[in-house]
């Protein structure tokens, strides 16, 4: 298993993120 980024993961971790944030 390669450690991949894929936009789905990004976009994923940014809603993630962006969720925790506000």
């Amino acid at each position: 298993m390669s450690k991949q980024i894929t936009r789905r993961d990004f976009c994923n971790g940014i809603a993630i993120g962006t969720g925790i944030s506000l």
